[in-house]
């Protein structure tokens, strides 16, 4: 299955197998096909603290639990600059321009300088809410 930013997303019941199979604990990849990312997505989220490795195995490979990696979905659903400016139906500069005067803030910016949107955030400033001020 792809998502609307083109990732591919893996069915419950697909992901919940690779689970399983591997007691209930993803690798780094399996954390990467569980979130439709990168495996150097899922390292770059942890190294920004975003998500955090259920545990690391003597040979310092990371494990993850699907609880986990729910919440950052939950907690983290984020879109690009180009995603919310496909589902504003507005340019990618506008965006930034929203940004700047305050309407429409990233939820955070990567070390890399990219900034990002919590889905929840452009959702309320389509529905015209007032959420940003957490």
């Amino acid at each position: 299955v792809m998502s609307s930013g083109g990732t591919r997303k893996f069915s419950e019941e697909a992901v919940a197998s690779y689970a399983a199979a591997r007691g209930g604990e993803l690798s780094t990849a399996g954390a990467a096909e569980f979130l439709g990312v990168s495996t150097d997505t899922v390292r770059h989220l942890e190294v920004e603290g975003l998500l955090k490795p259920s545990f690391i195995t003597p040979g310092g490979h990371r494990r993850f639990t699907e609880v986990a990696l729910d919440g950052y979905i939950a907690d983290y659903d984020v879109l690009t600059v180009g995603e919310v400016a496909e589902k504003l139906q507005i340019s990618k500069r506008s965006v930034g321009v929203l940004a700047e005067q305050g309407l429409l803030m990233p939820s955070y910016i990567t070390t890399g300088g990219r900034r990002k949107w919590r889905r929840g955030d452009v959702d309320a400033y389509l529905t015209g809410a007032s959420t940003f001020d957490s």
